[in-house]
């Protein structure tokens, strides 16, 4: 496993002064794990987990300034809850509007006191990362995290499925860094091990019929749940245990509920237990529709990136893509993608379904291998919408791991195609193996208007293709409504069509109507007092802010003009404001809003750090990131630079350097005067020519190995190196740190000026010498 990727667990960082220029310039420093519990409750199709985690600072004498706990949560997962004891000091977690969270966990550390900071990262919903200062010498750390989800549909048991995932795409397994050994005192520690305990509560009307795991064995027990042992038992009750000897989980843990009737629609109304008069509602309704089916133009677009190496991942793909041929009906047209830094199709266009093109595409899917580079998404999606038939619906089924970070562009152009200018197409994921990145592909589907499975090795995977087939076969209906009626129709109002339901009386019916067809289905409603089902739709609603979709893009004023187009430029922020207003409410973390853990009833505030005297593992410095306050955008402009690396499964925003005060060595340069911000640095000076500057901030080898080339050897002008040195800075700026182009982008149109004009170097050998250059850079990754 690189070092730049996620594994769940506490780490420090030091710096490395023998990496090179493309790589983490930090080493990472893990602190062992002691034990784990998790405790998940299912109601229905939501569950409410609470993790505890128990590690220790190994080291005796030293404490650490900064650790950083990572996890791999689910997409759709909302966490709802963070309290970290270290030693006897507790700190409990409340949700802030992020840059505010990030103040008083600053202000908090400076203190002295102990303080934690739980945020997602900006490019992956399925990864957050909670940030603990001042760890004492010798400390036991215990980390209890809640968080809700809500359940999907496993078609191949026709049951529930719920994962508690251990690895992020691709990144689980073995430790991307050092793993510090534990002290011998910990050995017998009462939380040693694991213990993953499952309690499922069904409705009345739909009893239980099985508790299994296709992952792990497990302890079942039906009619009881874990809480209460002793109490009448109940077919609509049931529990499960994964006991380990060790607190090490080397796969996702996977538990299927099989209920009876689960496919009736059905509906909770909850009551929030301290806001006066809010309730919610969540309703569930499986479609049963007799309707039509269509014959669309079918396309599917298949990974073939490096990462669908591992494992079994690209023998599953190739027979998940001979079920979905071999299943296709008689009048479809379809045609089949393969990608990762490339992209080809199988013919210029579709064709139609017979025996010729099918034999035709089994042979090319049989000759599947991993051989495409990267993992890029974003072109062949695209370039599906544009090569499709104008006059036929198109349904994309999209298979991959989803080993690509950055999903705001995929969404967008989704999000712009499907929803703003309706054109009529769908798109359904299959994401494969186990550590396929489901806020990729659940997020497309979402996106997409269609919806997403996942299949590992393991796993039967005919049903799933079924079911996804048939779903893209249905066909594209868009008008419906949803209604709601109250005992009194005087007490609705026009908000109520929002996901959070302000008012409700206790009598509450909900119908799907389906307009220009006799279906329409009524859900019966359970009532109860909680959070889950509020925090649920919190949740949903400020991830469809964050992907660009939701209510307020329908928003209008009194005369019906569209807040977004009448407020163009302010919307970002408008939509940042709502999404926050919702997460500090019902207490929801996101994008734009933090979890900040103080420590409980300091004894004095203001009194000087405690931790002054310590000498410190990690050197005493801050964790560069997004979450503990790294250089800001002003900063970011001034030439103190923490760049992206694009491939970073850290995150771009959590590249993991020393501090802004941390001087250079070595190769890569470690600290914040690093390779990438020493290349804009220095191409960025206004007093000297850029590409003169620029020498010192590319490794020697490389420009050695570039001028060697042919095209450089015919370069006999005597500024050929610095020429060389300019044209691989912009391309790795370009290459590597494309997303943070309004950062660099005058610093590198000034360079581009100089090798154009003043570097006596003809166009077309700076022509040639871009091309050696990007050739070289993406060799490098």
């Amino acid at each position: 496993m690189a070092p730049n990727q996620h594994i769940c667990g506490f780490y420090y960082t030091t710096p490395r002064v023998d990496a090179n220029p493309w790589e983490d310039q930090c080493q990472r420093h893990y602190l062992p794990q002691l034990g784990l519990k998790s405790h998940t409750t299912i109601l229905s199709r939501t569950s409410r987990t609470l993790l505890t985690q128990t590690f220790t600072n190994p080291d005796q004498t030293k404490a650490i300034k900064n650790v950083r706990y990572t996890f791999p949560l689910y997409d759709g997962v909302s966490v709802v809850g963070f309290t970290c004891r270290i030693g006897d000091r507790l700190i409990k977690g409340q949700v802030k509007e992020k840059e505010k969270a990030k103040s008083d966990f600053n202000q908090a550390v400076e203190r002295g006191q102990v303080a934690g900071l739980l945020e997602q990262l900006p490019d992956a919903a399925d990864v957050f990362t909670t940030t603990v200062g001042n760890i004492p010498p010798g400390a036991t750390i215990v980390a209890e995290i809640a968080y809700l989800g809500e359940l999907k549909h496993d078609a191949q048991v026709d049951g529930i499925r719920f994962t508690i995932p251990t690895a992020i795409a691709p990144r689980y397994g073995k430790y991307p860094g050092e793993l510090l050994s534990k002290p011998a005192s910990a050995q017998a520690h009462a939380s040693s091990g694991m213990e993953i305990v499952i309690d499922a509560v069904s409705d009345d009307y739909s009893p239980i019929k099985q508790l299994r795991s296709p992952t792990h064995p497990i302890s079942v027990s039906m009619g009881v749940t874990s809480t209460a042992p002793d109490a009448e038992p109940t077919m609509t009750k049931a529990s499960a245990t994964l006991s380990l000897g060790t607190a090490e989980l080397d796969t996702d843990f996977i538990i299927q509920v099989v209920a009876k009737d689960t496919g009736n629609p059905t509906a909770i109304l909850e009551t929030h237990p301290r806001i006066p008069q809010q309730r919610a509602l969540m309703t569930t309704l499986v479609p049963k529709f007799s309707l039509p089916s269509i014959r669309p133009e079918i396309v599917f677009i298949c990974d073939r990136s490096g990462s669908m190496g591992s494992g079994s991942k690209i023998p599953t793909a190739v027979e998940a893509l001979k079920l979905f041929l071999k299943s296709l009906p008689v009048g479809v047209k379809f045609n089949i993608c393969s990608f990762g830094s490339r992209y080809t199709f199988l013919w210029p266009k579709s064709k139609s379904y017979s025996q010729d093109s099918l034999e035709e595409a089994i042979k090319h899917v049989q000759t599947f291998h991993s051989d495409y580079g990267g993992t890029e998404i974003f072109e062949p999606l695209k370039a599906t919408f544009e090569n499709r038939y104008k006059d036929m619906e198109l349904e994309i089924m999209l298979l991959t791991d989803g080993d690509v970070w950055g999903h705001e562009s995929i969404f967008a152009y989704l999000n712009e195609h499907i929803y703003v200018q309706k054109e009529p197409v769908r798109v359904f994921t299959l994401g494969v193996g186990l550590d396929a990145s489901s806020a990729l592909v659940e997020g497309i589907a979402r996106a997409g208007n269609g919806f997403s499975q996942a299949v590992d090795d393991n796993e039967k995977m005919d049903r799933k293709i079924v079911r996804m087939l048939k779903g893209a076969l249905s066909p594209h209906i868009t008008d419906y409504s949803l209604e709601v009626k109250y005992a009194d129709d005087k007490q609705g109002n026009s908000d109520d069509g929002f996901e959070l339901v302000e008012k409700v009386t206790d009598g509450l019916r909900v119908n799907l109507n389906l307009r220009d067809t006799d279906a329409q289905h009524e859900a019966g409603v359970n009532n109860g007092k909680g959070e889950t089902v509020h925090q649920l739709a919190a949740r949903k609603a400020v991830s469809e802010l964050e992907e660009g979709r939701g209510w307020l893009s329908e928003a209008v004023d009194a005369t019906g003009a569209k807040l977004k187009e009448k407020m163009e430029g302010r919307w970002d922020e408008l939509v940042e404001r709502e999404a926050v207003r919702l997460g500090v409410k019902f207490q929801v973390g996101g994008k734009w809003c933090s979890f900040v853990a103080l420590e409980q009833n300091p004894e004095n505030q203001d009194a000087k750090p405690a931790s002054r005297d310590w000498k410190y593992l990690d050197g005493g410095e801050p964790i560069p990131s997004a979450a503990t306050g790294d250089p800001s955008l002003a900063d970011y402009q001034q030439g103190v630079m923490l760049l992206r690396q694009e491939k970073a499964a850290a995150g771009p925003r959590f590249m993991m350097m020393a501090s802004a005060s941390a001087k250079p060595g070595g190769r890569g340069g470690a600290g914040m005067k690093g390779f990438r911000q020493r290349v804009t640095d220095k191409l960025g000076q206004q007093h000297q020519p850029a590409a003169a500057a620029a020498v010192s901030a590319v490794n020697p080898a490389d420009v050695q190995l570039m001028s060697s080339e042919p095209i450089m050897e015919a370069c006999a002008d005597p500024l050929a190196d610095d020429v060389v040195a300019t044209v691989l800075a912009i391309a790795f700026l370009r290459l590597k740190v494309a997303e943070e182009e309004e950062a660099w982008e005058l610093v590198v149109e000034k360079a581009e000026d100089w090798l154009n004009e003043g570097s006596g170097v003809g166009e077309e050998v700076v022509r040639a010498m871009k091309e050696k250059a990007e050739a070289l850079v993406k060799g490098k990754e």
